[in-house]
């Protein structure tokens, strides 16, 4: 009797693994097959793939300028102006002294021909230090434009944003074979792996040695540091509706991508990756479909529980419990 419930025993251990052998023997290639329990112990989540916006990009050397030399050209101009409104009004009043000279030395000589003379001299020498100050406004005006170009120097409220530290200057460097227009609005890739937008200011004057292209100057209102050297994504074409596979959700097997999906009754189905990822993601098509669920924690687990060698029984073909 005793033998007898070992061989019961025996029979009751060894059914549900002969059930999962098998039904993994009958699977296609590509699939796998968990029970409920081995897909909460292994942490498999999934996403429902959904059509989104996408629009392809590539990507640029970027670096956040220091706004040091800004700050220093925008002072030099307002003081400039200061200076030009001082000596109009200097200009104005010796202008009129001289004219009230003029009028009495010709009304019978009440002013003195000195006189007339002195205030002619100090009228002259204030027109002359106008005309100074009003050289020395346009020689920091085209120095603005120099360094930063005509566009954002003729831009007075993001002048004043970024001396208050309410934007940030960022030279944006087209890579050589980017031979379009630069884009009107890119991001930039921040250092918490956020992307904050920026708007294009104008081309740059100087090339950043870190990188060969095109440079252009953008400005964000994103606080980043300055002197980060990040990266900028350019734009490749417009917004389009696509199907994307996170990157979570990639694994490579035999040199190729791959992605699970998850189907009913506890099956999952690997199905191949083709072409390229974009920023991280695969655009992709049929076998795809909105409303798959696909893996995205997991995958490489599902993956090793494909590749086990179930044809072959390795656990406990003749346990000890079946002795006699």
């Amino acid at each position: 009797m005793r033998a007898v419930g070992y061989v019961w025993l025996c029979t009751l251990a060894v059914l549900p693994m002969a059930h999962d052998l098998a039904r993994a023997a009958t699977l296609p290639p590509g699939e796998v097959a968990l029970t409920a329990a081995e897909i909460k112990a292994e942490a498999i989540d999934t996403t429902t793939m959904q059509l989104q916006a996408f629009a392809p990009t590539r990507p640029a050397f970027a670096r956040v300028l220091s706004s040091a030399p800004l700050i220093a050209l925008r002072e030099r101009l307002a003081k400039a102006r200061a200076d030009a409104l001082a000596a109009h009004a200097r200009s104005t009043a010796l202008a009129a002294r001289y004219n009230r000279d003029l009028s009495l030395f010709n009304t019978h000589h009440a002013a003195s021909a000195q006189t007339m003379q002195d205030s002619k001299a100090a009228s002259a020498a204030a027109d002359s230090a106008v005309v100074a100050a009003t050289a020395r406004i346009e020689m920091i005006k085209a120095s603005l434009v120099q360094h930063y170009g005509a566009q954002l120097a003729d831009d007075p409220a993001t002048l004043q944003a970024l001396q208050g530290g309410k934007a940030r200057l960022v030279s944006v460097v087209l890579p050589p074979a980017y031979a379009g227009a630069p884009p009107a609005m890119l991001d930039l890739a921040t250092p918490d792996g956020s992307m904050a937008p920026a708007h294009l200011a104008g081309p740059a004057s100087a090339v950043d040695p870190a990188a060969s292209g095109r440079p252009f100057l953008y400005v964000t209102t994103a606080p980043l540091p300055q002197g980060l050297a990040t990266t900028a994504r350019l734009p490749l074409g417009a917004p389009h509706p696509a199907l994307l596979v996170p990157a979570s959700a990639q694994l490579w097997y035999a040199g190729e991508r791959w992605a699970y999906v998850a189907l009913p009754h506890g099956l999952f189905q690997r199905r191949k990756l083709t072409g390229h990822a974009i920023d991280g993601q695969f655009p992709v098509g049929a076998p795809f479909r909105p409303g798959d669920k696909i893996v995205t924690s997991g995958a490489q687990l599902l993956l090793s529980q494909e590749l086990l060698p179930h044809a072959i029984a390795t656990a406990c073909k003749d346990p000890p419990e079946c002795d006699d």
